[in-house]
């Protein structure tokens, strides 16, 4: 995660009233400097020593000053968006499930998506908040992911506000069905929800149920760049699917793909052990391998940097297990809940009270689903989960991660070398693009320059990849000329 420079104007009247009183404090302490420099060396009969004495001391603290009002300003700008500072639009709400604010978004690639956005009742626009995104099941839609979740309830959340995407066609990417770049749409929503809204950086997460847990916990959590713009993932029942095919299936042993650009990911997942839609021992379904939930959990563990052994203990006389990894202060850093007698769904300590057709007979009854809810309530807990871990405080959150032997994060200072990515070369021009040609994809998110090159290698229609801010478009042909554009953007024209 970069450093977040200071580059305009507070926008907030703290932040006005923070710097304004560093910097008297600073231009006092300074005079007081002058004056006890003058008294301590009125010893010498030199005058001009005494001046130059005088005025090195001067110098020396005014660079403190300099220094300490840096820190000031850093300290106001520290944790908020530019959202902060401006006025709420009178037509937006502010409220429990049911009061959240359909939004319209279009994408940096034109697309166009929704999304509903809750407010909490204590908005304010001089004060970052935490931001929540809650990602709905395969078939479900938007509004019910608010009501099965409760996170806009105040009596669960206060502060944070929450976003609860619509996928397209009632899915999202990591399903076997799915076509849509929805990790590019989630850093849209953080772009678009942080520009318009007081918003605290370090404190956005991810959050879902079923496939939109699985997009949370293995799809956005493993992307390089989407894991470190959001501290830390919830899945709630998630579907984890891993490979092409469910051909040579073992859900105790397939691979988990995933790279994260960070190490300290923060974790927290909950599965029913009656779990018939995606069992907790994991299995072929839909052309793909589900892995069970232990190992997929340890595989997060040892990506992590941790030991697959985890701490152990029982809640409610037995009935959910809590599996811990981590050590130190960061013990929990990946946390599993396994649920008796749970089937597919979100446990909440206010679900409603209806049979569940996806149990069995005799368990598919009321009282049966009622009385396991009260087993754990994944929102309150999900919730305390997010409030322990932000970039900020996670070690190595900040950390980027670069391919191995590619181009640095930081063009390369000479333009026209040639790298090769995916078995073709390509010549690299820094500080460039090449805005008269329409990119025929993108932006998609890779992680890397060398990434984005080798997205453009294995496509024939390729002729040229840019990069800009974590974003690679692929373009046709070859540039007729690079433009001059800013020291992020970068082109690789295939050779």
């Amino acid at each position: 995660m970069p450093f977040r420079a200071a580059v305009s104007l507070p926008r907030s009247l703290t932040a006005y009233a923070i710097v304004l009183q560093g910097w008297s404090f600073l231009y006092i302490a300074s005079l007081l400097n002058v004056l006890a420099s003058g008294f301590l060396y009125s010893e010498y009969t030199d005058s001009v020593k005494l001046k130059q004495t005088i005025m090195t001391g001067s110098i020396r603290f005014f660079t403190l000053c300099v220094l300490g009002l840096c820190l000031l300003l850093g300290q106001a700008y520290a944790g908020s968006s530019k959202g902060c500072g401006k006025s709420l639009n009178s037509k937006l709400k502010k409220g429990g499930t049911g009061q959240s604010n359909k939004i319209n978004l279009t994408r940096s690639n034109g697309a166009k998506r929704t999304f509903l956005l809750h407010f909490p009742a204590n908005y304010d626009k001089n004060k970052p908040h935490g931001l929540i995104f809650s990602f709905h099941g395969r078939s479900q839609t938007s509004a019910h992911q608010e009501s099965l979740s409760k996170l806009s309830e105040s009596s669960k959340n206060k502060n944070m506000l929450v976003a609860y995407p619509q996928g397209v066609d009632k899915q999202w990417q990591g399903d076997p069905a799915a076509k849509t770049d929805d990790i590019g749409f989630t850093m849209d929503m953080i772009n678009s929800i942080s520009d318009q809204y007081c918003i605290d950086p370090d404190k956005i997460y991810a959050s879902g149920e079923s496939n939109g847990g699985g997009f949370s916990a293995n799809v956005l959590a493993c992307d390089p760049v989407a894991s470190r713009r959001i501290a830390a993932f919830a899945g709630v029942s998630g579907a984890y699917y891993q490979g092409t095919s469910d051909k040579n299936c073992n859900p105790d042993t397939v691979v988990v793909q995933c790279n994260p650009g960070r190490k300290n990911v923060p974790i927290i997942e909950f599965h029913g052990k009656q779990d018939e839609t995606i069992p907790y021992n994991g299995g072929t379904r839909r052309n793909r391998c589900l892995p069970n939930i232990p190992h997929f959990m340890k595989a997060w563990a040892l990506r992590n940097g941790y030991s697959k052994s985890s701490a152990d203990s029982t809640l409610n006389s037995g009935h959910v297990k809590k599996f811990e990894w981590g050590s130190g202060n960061l013990k929990g850093i990946n946390t599993h809940y396994a649920i008796d007698n749970m089937p597919h769904t979100w446990p909440n300590s206010k679900n409603v009270s209806l049979p569940n057709p996806q149990l069995p007979t005799p368990l598919n009854t009321s009282l049966t689903f009622q009385f396991f809810q009260y087993y754990v309530d994944a929102s309150t807990t999900i919730l305390d989960f997010f409030n322990k871990w932000t970039l900020a405080t996670t070690p190595d959150a900040r950390a980027v991660k670069t391919s191995s032997g590619g181009p640095p994060t930081l063009c390369p200072s000479k333009n026209g070398q040639t790298y090769n990515a995916g078995g073709k070369n390509f010549k690299i021009s820094c500080s460039a693009d090449t805005p008269k040609t329409p990119a025929y994809t993108g932006p998609t998110y890779p992680g890397s320059f060398a990434a984005c090159m080798a997205q453009c290698a294995a496509e024939a229609q390729c002729g040229h990849a840019v990069y800009f801010k974590d974003r690679c478009w692929k373009k046709k042909g070859k540039p007729g000329s690079v433009v001059k554009a800013g020291e992020w953007a970068r082109v690789g024209v295939k050779q």
